[in-house]
């Protein structure tokens, strides 16, 4: 609540006025002063905000009538050395989808998080050909996950996927998140290789047609929230663990997906074991556990 007030102050508006999401949606320029995270990821704002440009070499800028285009400037450096690599890996470009709003803050739809400056989604449609102000409204990336637990191989194969490990590689970044699927596709691909930035990608639902790409705290930003462990009881849940590229020695994870989630890793598969159960009421993980062949996740 002390974040979100100090947020609203940066807007000059009384934090009662209203909802938080039309106040930060409603600001067109970002707050004044040095570049600054306030709170985190989910919970929080920015301040010294830049707008990425909707063109470049090797990318372009979709949705841009959201005006979800402000990062702070480590985001926007960032991009830059991403395109560049994925130009040089063969790919003609990246398809940019949304960032952040002038001040962060919450979004009216379609996020909970990049509130910060610090997130943005990277479409699995490859930049091909420069699109048009109207195609930036209407083209949709590709979905390359079938049902929920096949990939669409003819679609995966022209996708920016190569561009996931890419990013995963750049120490700035502190997760990516895929879909369940997608996880596995790139256990299976790198199997047998190092691949040290694997444990920063992580499976969720929902990003089968982008990956989402969150960087760390920025330094000197004594305010930013940086990611943690978090256990957030919750109702309605279901447990979802599964080791990281099994047939490896990665940490392993837990996840509570739902109203409320567990973020958890651990050093072995019975550590994440341990953290589901102290998340979760015993009678609902069995639940869960029960029903895994239509839960299964790789994590």
């Amino acid at each position: 609540m002390r974040i979100l007030v100090f947020c609203l102050a940066l807007l000059a508006t009384p934090a009662h006025a209203e909802p938080a999401s039309k106040l930060f949606g409603a600001a067109k320029t970002p707050a004044p002063g040095k570049a600054q995270v306030f709170g985190s990821y989910a919970k929080g704002c920015h301040a010294g905000a830049v707008q990425f440009p909707a063109d470049g070499p090797h990318w372009a800028a979709m949705r841009l009538s959201r005006d979800r285009r402000w990062v702070q400037p480590v985001l926007a450096d960032f991009l830059l050395r991403l395109t560049q690599r994925a130009h040089r890996a063969g790919l003609d470009g990246l398809l940019i989808g949304d960032m952040g709003q002038a001040r962060g803050g919450p979004m009216k739809s379609g996020h909970r998080s990049h509130q910060t400056g610090l997130d943005v989604d990277i479409w699995l449609r490859p930049l091909t050909t420069r699109p048009n102000a109207a195609e930036r409204e209407t083209l949709s990336s590709y979905d390359v996950v079938k049902g929920r637990k096949t990939l669409d191989t003819a679609l995966w194969g022209k996708s920016s996927a190569r561009a996931i490990p890419l990013a995963a590689a750049d120490p700035a970044v502190a997760r990516i998140f895929v879909h369940p699927v997608i996880k596995r596709k790139l256990c299976e691909v790198t199997d047998g290789q190092p691949r040290p930035w694997m444990n920063k990608i992580r499976p969720w639902w929902g990003h089968d047609a982008h990956f989402h790409v969150r960087l760390a705290c920025p330094a000197g930003s004594t305010t930013c929230e940086d990611q943690q462990v978090r256990l957030v009881q919750t109702t309605q849940f279901v447990v979802q663990i599964e080791q990281v590229c099994r047939h490896t020695r990665q940490p392993a994870i837990a996840l509570v997906s739902g109203v409320g989630h567990v973020d958890r890793v651990g050093d072995s598969f019975q550590e994440g074991l341990k953290s589901a159960f102290a998340a979760a009421l015993f009678g609902e993980f069995i639940k869960g556990l029960f029903g895994l062949n239509d839960l299964f996740a790789w994590l």
